[in-house]
């Protein structure tokens, strides 16, 4: 975490009430992230003036900072689905559910929601769905 804290302090701690501390594992393998991480450390390397790079560099901060969000939210919304999808960051799948452009995925949602009603009873299809 003091890695996280010394070279991201520009992200929020707790994103979407979830500790940067678990979100930043997932958030480092978002392509996104890591691509405006490279960026910005690339601008703050740069020979050029620091104050020519500081807007820029202060945009990629607010979209890494996004994209912190994006993934914690999914994280908190959906915490039964691993943040990893088969080798995938979640982040990378999930645009189009939270855009509600899958209504396969939300059907199996709604399903899980009812199953949950009755959960003692309903473990098993739980499990399966």
């Amino acid at each position: 975490m003091a890695t996280i804290l010394k070279d991201y302090q520009f992200l929020d701690k707790v994103p979407e009430d979830i500790p940067l501390a678990t979100v930043f594992p997932y958030l480092k393998e978002e392509p996104q992230f890591q691509r405006f991480d490279k960026e910005r450390k690339f601008r703050r390397r740069s020979s050029g003036s620091l104050t020519l790079h500081a807007p820029r560099i202060k945009e990629l901060e607010a979209s890494m900072n996004d994209r912190n969000h994006a993934v914690a939210k999914i994280m908190r919304n959906w915490p039964f689905l691993n943040p990893m999808c088969g080798g995938v960051p979640l982040a990378v799948v999930m645009p189009s559910v939270l855009d509600r452009k899958d209504p396969d995925f939300y059907s199996i949602l709604n399903k899980r929601k009812r199953l949950l009603k009755d959960p003692l009873t309903n473990k098993d299809a739980i499990r399966d769905a």
